[in-house]
């Protein structure tokens, strides 16, 4: 039985991740969470994906910021959606301010902790 998260369950999650590994364990590990997951490491997927499926968090992995950018301002115009930054380094302010991420998770990270983090946002 799929938990109840407050009508979120239906809506998917949707990771950026370019780290293929890094990403399957995420989709497996947010699955056994009962929530639905798309994942791409192509950031035109990921956009066109936000505009389709209408996500309720989009985590964002990404070593190459810059590629993610349009990712940022389709989230920005989306209701309702939250930003789940996936960080090897330190988030500066400036990035901060414009990325303005509901959540910033620092690599290497637990998944357990990823994952108490993310039903934590979606309750």
């Amino acid at each position: 039985m799929v938990p109840n998260h407050n009508g979120n369950q239906d809506r998917p999650i949707l990771i950026l991740e370019d780290d293929k590994k890094l990403s399957r364990v995420m989709v497996r590990a947010i699955e056994n969470l009962g929530f639905p997951v798309l994942s791409t490491s192509n950031p035109a997927e990921a956009t066109k994906l936000i505009e389709d499926e209408g996500p309720n968090l989009v985590i964002v992995g990404l070593e190459n910021e810059n590629a993610g950018r349009s990712i940022f301002k389709k989230i920005k115009q989306q209701d309702e959606v939250d930003l789940l930054l996936l960080r090897s380094d330190r988030l500066d302010t400036q990035t901060r301010r414009e990325v303005q991420p509901t959540e910033v998770v620092y690599k290497p990270f637990d998944t357990r902790y990823l994952c108490r983090r993310i039903e934590d946002l979606l309750s």
